[in-house]
C-alpha cells in the first residue's frame, strides 16, 4: 500500500488497527505528513457533504447495514464529537456514508492510480533514454579500451624487441670492451718490448762495444752468469743476466757502479721463471771511468748502500 492510499484511508478512518498504529506513529514525527491528513479529512467532508441522501432497496440497505458495526443500545443518544466519520453516520444515515467513503476512497485511490501511473511511465521512458546513453558510452569505452589494450600489446612487443637488442648491444659491447683492453695490453708491451729493443740495439751499435763477463762473488751463484756490454765513452750499458734464481717480491737484485771506494747505486731487477733478465743501466759518466760492477740482494726497491753481506756478483770492466 502507498503512502497516499495510507492518507487517503486513515482521513476517512478506513485504516486497520495494526495500520492504523503505525501509520500515527508515522503521523506523530511528521509535520508534514500531519497537513496531507488535515487535507485528506477537508476533501472527504466536502465529498461527503455534496452527497444526496437517497433512500435504498430494503435488500441493499440490509446488506449495506450488515457491513456497520451496530452501536451498544438502540436507545443510544446523539453522538456528541467522538469522530467525524461518527458524526456524518449520524447526519446521513449508514448508507449514505458508506457509499460517499467508498466513492472517496474510490475517486482518491484512482486519481492516485492514475497519477502514478503518469509518474512510472515518464520515468520509465527517462530511465529507458539514459540507459540507452550509458549502453552507448559503455560500448565506446569497451572499444576504446580494446583499442589500447592493442596499442599496449604493441608497445610492449616493440620494448621487449628493443631490450633483446640493447642486451646483444650490450653483450657485443662488453665484448668488444673486453678484447680491446687485451689489444691495448698487448700493445702496451709491445711498446715496451720494442722500447727495450731499442734501447739494446743502440748500445749494441755503439762503436767499439765491449763485453765484460762479471764472476760470481758467492759460491751459492757460480751457475749464474752476468755479462755487460759497453762501450767505453758511452754512458749506458747493457746488462744480461743468466742462471739467477728469481727473488721473492721482498728482494730484488740491484747493480753498484765502483770506482776505487765509491759505489754508485744503479739500476734494480728480479729475474723471470727461467732466470734470466735483460736491462739497460745508465750513468752520469762515460762506462771506462769505472773500474768494477757488483750485484747485491736488497730490501725491495733497493738502497743507497750496498747490503753489509756483501756482493753476489763482482768484476772489472776491462
Amino acid at each position: 500500500m502507498t503512502l497516499d492510499e495510507q492518507i487517503a484511508l486513515y482521513a476517512i478512518g478506513a485504516l486497520g488497527e495494526q495500520e492504523r498504529a503505525e501509520f500515527e506513529r508515522q503521523l506523530a514525527a511528521s509535520p508534514e505528513l500531519r497537513a496531507r491528513v488535515a487535507e485528506e479529512r477537508a476533501a472527504a467532508m466536502a465529498l461527503m457533504l455534496s452527497v444526496e441522501p437517497i433512500a435504498p432497496s430494503p435488500a441493499l440497505k440490509q446488506k449495506v447495514m450488515a457491513r456497520i458495526p451496530t452501536p451498544p443500545s438502540a436507545e443510544s443518544p446523539k453522538p456528541k464529537s467522538s469522530s467525524l466519520f461518527d458524526w456524518l453516520r449520524y447526519l446521513f444515515g449508514g448508507a449514505a456514508v458508506a457509499f460517499a467513503s467508498l466513492a472517496l476512497v474510490l475517486g482518491v485511490g484512482l486519481l492516485n492510480t492514475q497519477s502514478q501511473l503518469a509518474q512510472q511511465h515518464a520515468y520509465s521512458a527517462q530511465l529507458q533514454a539514459q540507459l540507452q546513453d550509458v549502453k552507448a558510452q559503455l560500448a565506446l569505452s569497451r572499444e576504446r579500451a580494446a583499442q589500447l589494450e592493442r596499442e599496449l600489446s604493441d608497445a610492449q612487443n616493440r620494448l621487449a624487441q628493443a631490450q633483446q637488442q640493447a642486451l646483444a648491444a650490450q653483450a657485443d659491447a662488453d665484448q668488444a670492451r673486453s678484447k680491446l683492453a687485451t689489444a691495448q695490453a698487448e700493445v702496451a708491451r709491445a711498446q715496451e718490448a720494442l722500447a727495450v729493443a731499442e734501447s739494446e740495439l743502440d748500445v749494441l751499435s755503439q762503436r767499439d762495444v765491449r763485453v765484460a763477463t762479471i764472476p760470481a762473488f758467492k759460491d751459492d751463484f757460480k751457475q749464474g752468469t752476468l755479462s755487460v756490454f759497453y762501450a767505453p765513452n758511452a754512458e749506458t750499458a747493457l746488462i744480461t743476466a743468466h742462471n739467477l734464481p728469481p727473488l721473492s717480491p721482498e728482494r730484488t737484485y740491484q747493480i753498484w757502479l765502483i770506482k776505487g771506494d765509491l759505489r754508485l747505486p744503479s739500476e734494480i731487477f728480479n729475474t723471470g721463471p727461467d732466470g734470466t733478465s735483460r736491462l739497460i743501466v745508465k750513468s752520469d759518466a762515460p762506462f771506462s771511468t769505472f773500474d768494477k760492477i757488483g750485484i747485491t740482494i736488497e730490501p725491495a726497491g733497493g738502497r743507497p748502500t750496498p747490503n753489509p753481506d756483501g756482493p753476489i756478483f763482482l768484476g772489472p770492466l776491462g
